[in-house]
């Protein structure tokens, strides 16, 4: 089993270029390791930089080498390339670093493993290292993508010196660390290394090797480190679509804007951290999908979940009804409603005018639509669907038979319904349903309304009067409903033992 080196940064610049204009919503912390899977050849101190799409790569095969990438190949000197990648030259640039284990190259079968902060979209990684037994041979990666992942590093011979293997022009341990340069011809451009044919003063079966020369494994933290004022930094995931309460900067997910969290939930969140001695701060992330948002949280990549949420132990379990998320006390309160056109306001007064001939539109998995549903008949208090009631999906129409087997509830629905477009009723009392919103959230319910479309829209009243407001008169609030709702921040089950506290939220 190979030894863990311990870690030595060298920083030379971080923080500048893209990553000093990047909100903490937009952070990500990896563990690279870097394991040495050669027989005789110790690594030189790692250099590693990272930056985001567009940068020149670092080598390129049958191309020279650069004058910096040379001096480390041929002399394991990296401060032309840490100088060339500093972030003040380039915004493209996050960071560039060397890395280093306790005993100083890393020996074969040692691994040394680094923590990587990244931030915006500098999610690519520059690696290079000197194989230190042999003339000007390197591992290096060109721009790998940061995410969950394992890759092979082989050697390659930057072409800059011949491979004389003769130990006056080799600085490696096995030459007594003391060089001379090779005046004689190269290659002249990168490529594969040939590895060592006892043509000098290296022992091939001590010194050779067999591609790959190192194994990298690149994972991504479930939750940023402490800070080291001893704040805890949590991820908050937040549904990017529900104005006033949370919402996105900007709609769409590949926006630079989207990470930006606005609303009373992005107010509430920001007065935590300002509290003196809560020791609190938020990393935000958009989410563009709501259904099951709830059980985000449950996994590794968010710690709390926010986009008002309605407090439903229906929403604490999993598929399996296992208990796996909590929510933080109700810190806000909502009840059910109709959206609808003016001119429509006495014709859509209650949930007892929404006939067969009306369309209302519905956000699928929400306590909108499950109240729609109830209020109106289509379901009964566990969510089961009234017999005769067709159901258009991708997968085709069902139609409900009364029983289990067609539940819709606000914390999912059955499988046979998954998907669904379009709800019609089996008696005329009752309203049709469109489903709309899956790219968009209620911003396409919103512009159906006005477009006529749908007839009205059932969701929340504080999201309501809010699209009401902004609508100039156009659209007005009816069908208040009776009951309230509390919403809260759902959050892992284990966050309670970690401190998380549903009173200090």
């Amino acid at each position: 089993m190979a030894a863990l080196a311990v870690l030595t940064w060298g920083l030379v610049a971080a923080g500048g270029g893209s990553g000093s204009a990047t909100s903490a919503a937009d952070v990500a912390h990896y563990k690279v390791s870097i394991t040495n899977v050669t027989r005789g050849q110790p690594l030189s101190p790692i250099f590693m930089a990272t930056h985001a799409p567009g940068v020149t790569p670092l080598y390129t095969l049958g191309q020279p080498a650069s004058a910096n990438l040379t001096a480390l190949a041929e002399e394991a000197d990296a401060a032309g390339l840490l100088g060339a990648w500093n972030p003040a030259i380039s915004e493209l640039i996050s960071a560039a670093r060397f890395v280093t284990s306790d005993s100083g190259p890393l020996l074969p079968g040692r691994t040394v493993t680094a923590t990587v902060t990244v931030r915006g979209e500098a999610r690519c990684l520059y690696l290079a290292s000197r194989l230190l037994n042999i003339n000007d041979g390197f591992i290096g990666a060109n721009g790998v993508a940061l995410y969950n992942r394992q890759l092979t590093l082989v050697g390659y011979d930057a072409g800059s010196e011949a491979n004389s293997e003769d130990c006056a022009f080799i600085s490696g341990p096995a030459c007594g660390n003391h060089r001379h340069d090779d005046t004689a011809p190269a290659e002249g451009y990168v490529h594969v290394h040939a590895g060592v044919h006892g043509g000098g003063d290296l022992d091939p079966v001590r010194h050779d090797w067999r591609n790959p020369v190192a194994v990298m494994v690149i994972k991504r933290l479930p939750r940023p480190l402490p800070c080291a004022d001893g704040n805890r930094v949590l991820n908050i995931g937040f549904y990017a679509y529900f104005a006033p309460v949370s919402y996105s900067a900007a709609e769409a997910p590949a926006a630079a804007g989207f990470n930006i969290h606005r609303g009373y939930e992005a107010d509430l969140l920001t007065a935590l951290e300002a509290l003196e001695d809560a020791g609190l701060s938020f990393a935000r992330r958009g989410i563009d999908v709501w259904p099951g948002i709830w059980l985000r949280s449950a996994g590794a990549d968010y710690d709390l979940v926010g986009g008002g949420i309605t407090i439903l132990d229906s929403r604490t379990r999993n598929a399996t009804g296992q208990h796996v998320v909590n929510f933080t006390s109700g810190h806000i309160t909502f009840r059910q409603s109709l959206l609808v056109r003016a001119a429509d306001a006495e014709r859509l007064a209650t949930h007892n005018d929404l006939t067969s001939n009306v369309r209302v539109g519905a956000l699928a998995g929400t306590t909108g639509e499950f109240r729609l549903l109830e209020l109106t008949g289509l379901v009964d208090a566990n969510g089961v669907l009234a017999a005769g009631t067709r159901v258009e999906t991708p997968a085709g129409t069902v139609i409900a038979d009364g029983s289990t087997g067609y539940v819709i509830t606000a914390a999912g629905a059955s499988p046979n319904l998954a998907g669904r477009r379009h709800l019609y009723p089996p008696s005329e009392a009752m309203p049709q349903v469109v489903y709309l919103g899956d790219t968009s959230g209620e911003t396409e319910l919103l512009e159906a309304l006005g477009a006529g479309r749908i007839d009205a829209l059932a969701r929340g009243e504080i999201g309501n009067r809010d699209a009401a407001h902004a609508a100039g008169g156009t659209f007005v609030v009816t069908a208040l409903d009776d009951a309230i709702e509390l919403g809260g921040l759902p959050r892992r089950e284990d966050q309670l033992a970690n401190g998380l506290s549903a009173d200090r939220l």
